[in-house]
């Protein structure tokens, strides 16, 4: 006799094993082959028979190869998320145009590839209609040197995680103007702006959006700003919108980024590393362990700013390293009205100049300490905190060329304050490359100040314009 535990478990075998066999595989080529069934790339469909398909759905994979031409825009969604997702893969494609368009669609996986460089406007466009989680990494592009081209235009799109993309010479990479948008992800990217001087070149823009984590990523801008033309160009910016539909922003956190800024000649110093406005909450926002580099000839650009900030707003400004070749001049603001909790930073300017500027006008939510700020002619007590320093030399292994790791000798090695939080204690490793640098735990006793976390071997970093993608 064949017991009920038995049975039960047979039947569900059956059940489990009949839903794995569900999930399938479709293939898309521009014009078709064959029959255009979709089940083979002999017999593949068109981009036009996808289009209009309502097959595909949780669980599937769409395969796309060859060159398109047209634009691919699902007609369908996932399940859910894990492996109820729809995933569209690209990776044997390359795309051109106006390459993706998500119109309401969830629970979507898009897999890249190779955007041709004859791209503009939008690569991948949510359209007004709201879709929710959505993935969108491993594609590549490089556009013209003065191009305008947006990776991402997110319009209405929440819960999106963007990563592992590298993306050149491009006007935007992630650009969300106004509406509401929540928890957007933007991790291990490669992304750096043309030098083209006609549009607004906002590498990542995310207006009236909450619970945003931009981390592990390269951000790296190139175009002059001009206020000729109404354009503040920056490399994060945020602000709450007067649309019908906005919010404030708030619970950002920006960790272990290489963000740098070269601004060349032609521009009036309408640039900024950040331009982060109307941010409110508890916290607003956490910066920390992030590299920040400026260089250019035009001095009075804007770096880390802060500006109309609720009253109220809470921000964390922890172990990041700010290095000033050239510009930009007001490194760090805090401007109007907020509390700030800011130790652990470190910060130097060229020897070749002086006049950096600190302005820090929030509340102190602690008292501000361990920051030491070299050649800046607004540091103070005030700003270092009695355990921090305007004069002490930070010895980074090689600034000059970038490496911001600390020497054996640094004054700044094992003097971090480690009672900030668990959070914090990571550090970026010595040698470590971007996107997705290598970290290392912050133990007990021996947190260093700045982004890095000193280890037994001082590498010279790599070039900041890397061109592989993380995968």
């Amino acid at each position: 006799m064949i017991s009920t535990y038995k049975v039960l478990s047979v039947l569900s075998l059956v059940f489990i094993s009949a839903g794995f066999s569900t999930a399938a595989s479709y293939y898309v080529t521009q014009s078709g082959s064959g029959s255009h069934t979709g089940m083979n790339n002999s017999n593949a469909w068109s981009v036009a028979d996808y289009n209009a398909s309502s097959t595909p759905t949780g669980g599937d994979t769409v395969i796309f190869s060859g060159a398109l031409a047209s634009r691919v825009a699902p007609a369908t969604s996932g399940t859910g998320n894990g492996s109820g997702r729809l995933v569209l893969d690209f990776g044997n494609a390359t795309m051109s145009a106006s390459a993706l368009s998500i119109s309401g669609q969830n629970y979507l996986t898009f897999l890249g590839g190779p955007v041709s460089s004859s791209s503009s406007g939008q690569i991948i466009a949510c359209s007004s209609k709201v879709a929710h989680d959505i993935t969108i990494s491993n594609f590549t592009f490089t556009g013209g040197a003065g191009g305008s081209t947006i990776f991402l235009a997110l319009g209405k799109c929440n819960n999106v995680l963007v990563s592992n993309n590298n993306v050149d010479n491009v006007g935007s990479f992630i650009n969300e103007g106004v509406g509401s948008t929540n928890n957007i992800t933007v991790t291990n990217n490669y992304a750096r702006t043309s030098v083209n001087v006609t549009n607004q070149t906002d590498l990542i823009t995310l207006g009236d959006t909450i619970n945003v984590v931009i981390e592990g990523n390269t951000l790296f801008h190139r175009a002059p700003g001009s206020q000729s033309n109404s354009r503040h160009n920056d490399i994060i910016q945020t602000y709450e919108s007067g649309a019908s539909t906005h919010q404030a922003p708030g619970n950002w956190v920006i960790r272990y980024n290489w963000i740098e800024a070269n601004i060349g000649s032609g521009g009036d110093g309408s640039n900024s590393w950040t331009m982060l406005e109307n941010v409110s909450g508890s916290p607003a926002m956490k910066i920390y362990g992030n590299v920040f580099v400026g260089s250019g000839s035009t001095f009075w650009t804007n770096g880390l700013d802060f500006n109309s900030a609720y009253s109220s707003a809470v921000v964390y400004l922890y172990n990041n390293t700010f290095f000033v070749h050239g510009a930009p001049g007001n490194t760090v603001r805090f401007q109007n009205s907020g509390i700030l909790y800011a130790r652990n930073n470190a910060g130097m300017a060229s020897p070749t100049f002086s006049g950096t500027y600190l302005a820090w006008n929030w509340s102190a939510g602690a008292q501000w300490n361990r920051n030491f700020f070299y050649h800046f002619g607004d540091c103070s007590g005030t700003y270092s905190g009695p355990n921090g320093s305007c004069s002490a030399d930070p010895l980074f292994v090689d600034s000059a060329n970038n490496n911001f790791a600390l020497q054996s000798s640094s004054p700044l090695l094992n003097v971090g304050d480690t009672a900030i939080g668990s959070e914090y204690n990571q550090g970026i490793a010595p040698g470590a490359t971007w996107p997705n640098p290598t970290l290392v735990p912050r133990t007990t006793g021996t947190w260093d100040v700045g982004a890095y976390q000193h280890g037994s071997t001082d590498r010279p970093a790599p070039p900041t314009n890397v061109s592989a993608v993380a995968r």
